[in-house]
């Protein structure tokens, strides 16, 4: 007897489906992955903004402390610079509010500052010129107490005030100026940052629904491949049933 014909058409559909399902499972892994990392991107760059955005609140306070550091400095002169002028005590309160607290805020200035500052900066100038300046405040003020209105002929006493003051102006105008093109940078990475994780997010959620609209496509295809092997198969039967009758 012949060897039966539909053996070869069985195991020859069978191996070509086989062999045309393993790119529609590698293409749903390979989405599968995409998503996942879509996923990540969206943490990791929620981490970076995260951290942008806590140096520049950090940078932010720095300026309202540096501002604030000044600003006690100013009264420590001026109420020093009001009582030699009238003698009157009530400049005192003023003068003797911000001597009291300054040292813990220009201390905390500092700390808030780290990490912050232009890269060559350091404080041992600023720290000399805080000093005279509270010891020249302090100076006009006992001599004030001592010798009365002539110590407002002291000018060289003045001027070596205004002298301090001016600097240590300098100084905190260029702090301030480096903290304000930092927020700017940092305003620009976050920009920056946000733009990069919206297109990678995009690119990555496009390719895969691309993959998936391709493995549908792949996987109906596949379908339609079988049904027709089928209604092979079953032709090839009835041939086969045919033949053994007609034997």
């Amino acid at each position: 007897m012949d060897k039966p014909a539909f053996d070869d058409p069985d195991t020859t559909g069978q191996l070509k489906v086989a062999t045309r399902i393993w790119p529609v499972v590698l293409m749903l892994a390979v989405a599968v992955s995409l998503a996942a990392l879509a996923s990540w991107n969206t943490i990791h760059s929620l981490a970076e903004t995260n951290a942008i955005t806590d140096g520049r609140a950090k940078a932010r306070n720095s300026r309202m402390q540096l501002q604030r550091t000044l600003s006690l400095l100013k009264d420590i002169e001026t109420g020093a610079r009001g009582f030699v002028i009238t003698g009157d005590a009530r400049y005192l309160d003023p003068y003797h509010a911000a001597k009291a607290i300054f040292p813990k805020v220009y201390n905390d200035t500092k700390i808030q500052m780290t990490g912050s500052l232009p890269a060559d900066f350091v404080w041992d100038e600023l720290d000399r010129l805080v000093l005279l300046r509270d010891e020249l405040a302090a100076q006009t003020v006992d001599e004030r107490i001592q010798f009365g209105k002539s110590i407002v002929e002291e000018f060289a006493l003045f001027e070596s005030g205004k002298l301090t003051m001016d600097r240590i102006r300098t100084i905190v105008q260029q702090l301030d100026t480096h903290l304000e093109q930092y927020i700017l940078m940092q305003n620009q990475r976050v920009v920056a940052a946000r733009l990069r994780a919206e297109w990678t997010n995009l690119t990555l959620f496009a390719t895969t629904l691309a993959l998936i609209g391709l493995s549908v496509l792949l996987t109906l295809r596949e379908r339609r491949l079988r049904l027709r092997l089928e209604d092979e198969l079953r032709e090839a039967n009835s041939t086969l049933e045919a033949r053994v009758a007609q034997r």
